[in-house]
C-alpha cells in the first residue's frame, strides 16, 4: 500500500500595490488603495496580512473577489504621466496587439488605473483619442516609460473577508475560504504608525 501525503500552503502569491517604472510588481504598501488584481487559482485558498513598523501599528485589509476578466485580468499599457490629469500614450488607448500577439482591449470610461505615479482610487474619466486619456486624479510623477495597470470596476459588494491587525512592531493575521471566485484583490482601507508597511499574501 502507498502513503500519499496531501500539502498545502505550498503555494503563496503576494499581491502587488504599485509597479515601478519599469512594470515590476511592490507586494509592500504604506498607504490605503487596492493592490492589483490577481487570479484565485484554487477553490480552497487562504490570505494572511501583515502589519510591521515602529511602535504602535494597525491595519485593516479586505480581500476582494469577482468573476469578470475585465475587471481581474486588466492590462498594461505603456504611457507618459504628465504630472496632471493628462495621460498619453503611443496611440494604444484603443485597443493594440501586444508584443506576444495578444489583443489588449480599449481603455474605457471608469476603469480603474493604479500604478507607481497614479493615486490611489482613480479612474479614467475621459477618452480623448487613442494617445490621450484624462484621469480623475492628478498623476505624481512626470516622464515616459510608466506600465500602470488598467482594470474594470465589476468587484462585488460582499469582500470575501477581512483582517483587521493591531499591535506593537508587528501583527499577522488572515482567514480560509472556500469560494471559487475568478479574481481577488487585496485593498488596505487604514493603515497607522511610524513606518508602518503592509504586505498580503494568498496561499492555496
Amino acid at each position: 500500500m502507498e502513503s500519499v501525503t496531501l500539502a498545502s500552503g505550498e503555494v503563496s502569491r503576494f499581491f502587488a500595490f504599485s509597479l515601478t517604472a519599469a512594470g515590476d510588481p511592490n507586494r509592500l504598501s504604506t498607504a490605503t488603495g487596492s493592490s492589483q488584481p490577481i487570479r484565485k487559482e484554487r477553490v480552497y485558498s487562504t490570505f494572511q496580512a501583515t502589519v510591521f513598523g515602529s511602535g504602535a501599528v494597525t491595519a485593516t485589509v479586505i480581500i476582494d473577489a469577482t468573476n469578470d476578466d475585465k475587471t481581474g485580468e486588466g492590462r498594461q499599457i505603456p504611457v507618459t504621466l504628465n504630472g496632471s490629469t493628462t495621460v498619453t500614450s503611443g496611440a494604444l488607448f484603443n485597443g493594440f496587439v501586444d508584443a506576444n500577439g495578444r489583443w489588449v482591449p480599449p481603455v474605457q470610461i471608469g476603469d480603474a488605473i493604479s500604478g507607481t505615479g497614479i493615486p490611489a482610487a482613480t479612474t479614467v474619466t475621459a477618452v480623448a483619442s487613442a494617445s490621450s486619456i484624462t484621469i480623475s486624479n492628478a498623476a505624481t510623477a512626470t516622464g515616459p516609460g510608466y506600465y500602470p495597470l488598467f482594470t474594470g470596476v465589476d468587484w462585488i459588494k460582499t469582500p470575501l473577508g477581512t483582517i483587521t491587525l493591531t499591535s506593537t512592531n508587528f501583527d499577522s493575521d488572515g482567514f480560509t475560504t472556500s469560494a471559487a471566485w475568478r479574481w481577488v484583490r487585496a485593498r488596505i482601507t487604514a493603515i497607522t504608525g511610524t513606518s508602518a508597511t503592509v504586505w498580503v499574501a494568498m496561499g492555496v
